[in-house]
């Protein structure tokens, strides 16, 4: 439209200097598009998704846990305390039954499968949620772990993570999924009694494919994982005459029962650049027409096909 103004209805009658104001303007403003247009582009192309968070209320699974140490130690007892009778029951059946070894580590896992319905649920007196349905909901987990190596200076690392089975259809960032192992990795010492509070995430993440760039409802991967909140003391060792030097405790309880929603949200695509772009447009013709009005300029005498008007 404005190009057809500029060089069909306006060209023959208006003077030559406005005329090229006009060629002037035009093009100024067209470059500026290009360069919106260009901007739009390199932000769609490098954008790095949103987070927005939404709540649920649900309990966590009981999850996986790994012991691991350069030196010799053993978990000698694990216990659990039910929501529903209140009282403590062995768990050693879902620990590894002997230390496994693998390069400098020796490692003892428990794992309760995420299929049998196990949970952590807040210690509250009356909880009986899990009662009707007949699966258990665990209030604390208890290990008292052995150090055999008594000459050096013996350490234990907990790598706690979540049970719920995720298969991974893309690559995702390792630097989240190697933070998430380093956040919930911790290091017990002998006479320490540790205490973790858990918290539970679940991690949205887009897959780049062709529906996220337009703007429609994207695909994600699906990635739960855990916080943790840890507490040391070693109250229990110093009241305690016994000598429990080679000794330590680990115990997991949930901190709350709330589930947070980690959404990734895409700010640029090709769609909400569209609206960008017409806007754009539009502001450039408004500023069009504010500097030259909807009529064309024109002198006083003008000639038009060889014939003289006013």
């Amino acid at each position: 439209m404005i190009l057809g103004e500029a060089y069909q209805r306006c060209r023959k009658i208006e003077p030559l200097s406005i005329h090229i104001m006009r060629i002037i303007t035009m093009l100024i403003l067209l470059i500026c598009i290009l360069i919106f247009i260009i901007n739009l582009t390199l932000n769609i192309i490098n954008d790095k998704p949103v987070v927005s968070n939404s709540y649920i209320q649900e309990d966590m699974p009981v999850p996986d846990i790994k012991f691991f140490s350069e030196s010799l130690f053993v978990v000698a007892s694990c216990n659990f305390k039910n929501s529903v009778s209140g009282l403590d029951y062995d768990c050693n059946s879902y620990t590894s039954e002997s230390l496994i070894k693998n390069g400098p580590y020796y490692y003892v896992n428990f794992s309760i499968p995420f299929a049998y319905g196990y949970k952590m649920v807040l210690d509250t007196s009356n909880d009986t949620r899990y009662a009707q349905y007949g699966k258990r909901g665990e209030k604390i987990i208890s290990f008292q772990i052995n150090f055999f190596d008594q000459n050096a200076n013996p350490s234990l690392f907990v790598e706690i993570s979540d049970s719920e089975p995720v298969y991974l259809k893309e690559n995702i960032s390792s630097t989240f999924l190697q933070s998430i192992t380093m956040t919930n990795t911790l290091q017990i010492l002998p006479k320490e009694d540790t205490n973790v509070n858990l918290g539970r995430n679940i991690r949205q993440i887009i897959i780049p494919n062709w529906k996220a760039t337009m703007g429609f409802q994207p695909d994600y991967e699906i990635i739960p994982y855990l916080t943790s909140r840890i507490i040391t003391s070693r109250e229990r060792f110093m009241q305690n005459n016994e000598d429990l030097s080679n000794l330590a405790f680990f115990n997991i309880k949930a901190d709350f029962d709330i589930t947070i929603i980690e959404t990734e949200q895409r700010t640029h695509t090709i769609l909400s650049s569209l609206g960008l772009l017409g806007g754009a447009w539009s502001f450039a013709i408004i500023a069009y027409k504010l500097l030259f009005g909807m009529f064309c300029y024109k002198p006083i005498y003008y000639i038009v096909d060889g014939q003289t008007r006013h």
